[in-house]
């Protein structure tokens, strides 16, 4: 039976998660995406890179449009490469029947973090959350494709290099912000993540799929610190162990800049190891 685009609150083994702050008895449900693809997208720096956050998960019916979207825009010509896709599973699917292979209480919790930064009440899947600032359902892709379009030109300016050496992803990263920035001050994420993995569920909701799942993260560090301040600069250096059972031709590594306070990013870039 699908369930679509469910939130769900945890208390003892129920099967749902409401960020700290709400209080609501029961289940909330996330709307249906608007039929709005007509309308016009507001215009934004058309070269800026964009990250587009997926929080998602294999318990989920819902999910598996929102995935092949995130799939199809990060790897659509016309964007050139701008979407850099980042697919963080959560967690709190896995107790109705099926326990998602990508999934982390740590990215559940990243998602908590934007509830609260954005004003929402719960969390729910699949929801995307564009360059850390406008978030909507996550197979809505006229909203999504507003969201690259309207992106703002970035503050920070991101150099990263990553080379294989062994059974590890050696991870150089330099940041510096070249406009003038709001923040106290901001934090560089390194990010692994792998592509196009196919998994056969076997119970929960998507029973009896075979699913495609893009931009997996599978490894999330945070090795710079820099102060809100143009022209303010560091550089730093992350090493990944890798698994065996990750196929090292699909791998990819993204650095971006958050604000932690506001959660923005405002600056990114991804490359192949």
């Amino acid at each position: 039976m699908k369930i679509g685009l469910v939130v769900v609150i945890v208390i003892g083994i129920a099967t749902a998660v409401l960020v700290a702050s709400s209080q609501s008895a029961g289940p909330a449900v996330a709307p249906e995406p608007a039929a709005t693809e007509s309308t016009e997208p507001v215009a934004g720096d058309s070269t800026a890179p964009v990250v587009v956050e997926l929080f998602t998960s294999q318990g989920c019916s819902s999910c598996p449009p929102a995935d092949k979207l995130l799939a199809e825009v990060s790897s659509d010509p016309k964007y050139a490469g701008r979407v850099i896709g980042l697919s963080f599973h959560v967690d709190y699917w896995n107790r109705i029947g099926w326990e998602d292979p990508f999934s982390s209480p740590a990215w559940t919790e990243r998602q908590h973090a934007y509830a609260r930064v954005l004003s929402l009440g719960n969390v729910y899947t699949p929801q995307a959350v564009v360059n850390g600032e406008h978030q909507f359902v996550g197979s809505d892709a006229g909203e999504l494709k507003r969201a690259i379009a309207s992106a703002a030109a970035p503050l920070a300016e991101v150099k990263l290099s990553a080379v294989r050496d062994g059974a590890r992803v050696r991870v150089s990263v330099n940041a510096e912000l070249v406009k003038a920035v709001d923040a106290a001050e901001y934090f560089v994420y390194v990010a692994l993540a792998e592509r196009e993995i196919t998994t056969k569920v076997l119970r929960g909701e998507n029973s009896g799929r075979t699913l495609v799942n893009d931009h997996v993260v599978r490894r999330l560090e945070m090795p710079i610190r820099m102060l809100g301040k143009r022209g303010s600069a560091a550089e730093g250096s992350v090493t990944f162990d890798l698994d065996p059972s990750w196929k090292s031709d699909k791998l990819e590594v993204v650095a971006f800049v958050q604000d932690q306070m506001s959660m923005k990013i405002v600056g990114a870039a991804v490359v192949k190891p």
